[in-house]
């Protein structure tokens, strides 16, 4: 079984939860718009700045965006 972390205990105006997956490195992203995006590849250092950035939606716009391969998936 593979260990995941989730979180949901954030601020964001478009982001409802975060999940990774450690064993795939995947980062699972949530919006509240109801899409749910996948990002590949997403090492666990990015992970953890991810984590403990004070706004997520500008760390995924800067950081995750334009460096990992990302698909629309359904929940994970």
């Amino acid at each position: 079984m593979s260990k995941i972390e989730t979180l949901n205990e954030f601020e964001s105006s478009n982001i409802k939860q975060l999940k990774y997956v450690f064993d795939k490195e995947d980062l699972i992203v949530y919006f509240k718009s109801g899409s749910v995006y996948c990002y590949k590849e997403v090492d666990e250092n990015t992970w953890n700045k991810f984590k403990n950035a004070e706004s997520k939606g500008s760390f995924l716009s800067e950081k995750i965006k334009p460096k990992y391969e990302y698909e629309l998936t359904k929940e994970y």
